[in-house]
């Protein structure tokens, strides 16, 4: 790596310029002196090697200025990503927060769960032959009758539900004693 690059592009920018300025008032210096008729002296430069030395720092200061360039579309680009990091940035706060919401909202069916399972240890036990005995007694009145199709009407039958008498002997009928019986 060769210290020029080391310089910042616009310090060698900067140094160019004054070298340029100072060239071409050299070569102005020289006009003048031969619009007056003056020959100008050994130290001064001539005019085409003063003309090679603007031409080479033409070419330096046009590199610089396309470096400067390219370091502004890099700049653009940057900016560019950075930008889009921080809308992926967004998105990902935002699923995170719906994360913790579905974490939150998938305890809570635990939490009632456990509730749930607890109640269930704690509640009276029912016997299958009590509840088989229960659906025989009561299953006529739900049944449809006999040659029944569900595409048919029910006629002249009455849906399937209990009679009344079996309503109000019932659990629920037991509890509500406001009831007439």
């Amino acid at each position: 790596m060769d210290d020029s690059s080391a310089i910042p592009a616009r310090d060698r920018a900067r140094v160019e310029l004054r070298e340029f300025e100072s060239l071409v008032r050299l070569l102005i210096q020289y006009f003048d002196l031969s619009a007056s008729g003056r020959m100008p002296g050994e130290d001064v430069l001539q005019p085409d090697r003063i003309a090679q030395e603007l031409i080479e720092r033409q070419k330096v200061l046009r590199s610089i200025v396309d470096e400067l360039v390219q370091h502004q579309n890099m700049n653009k680009l940057i900016e560019k990503v950075r930008a889009s990091l921080q809308r992926e940035e967004q998105k990902l706060v935002q699923l995170g927060g719906t994360l913790r919401g579905a974490e939150l909202c998938l305890q809570g069916p635990d939490i009632d769960h456990e509730a749930r399972i607890a109640a269930l240890e704690g509640a009276k036990k029912v016997n299958v032959k009590d509840i088989v005995e229960l659906a025989a007694k009561i299953g006529s009145s739900y049944a449809a009758p006999p040659n029944w199709t569900p595409t048919e009407p029910l006629g002249n039958h009455l849906p399937p539900a209990p009679p009344e008498e079996m309503m109000r002997s019932g659990h629920l009928g037991k509890v509500c004693t406001g009831l007439p019986k």
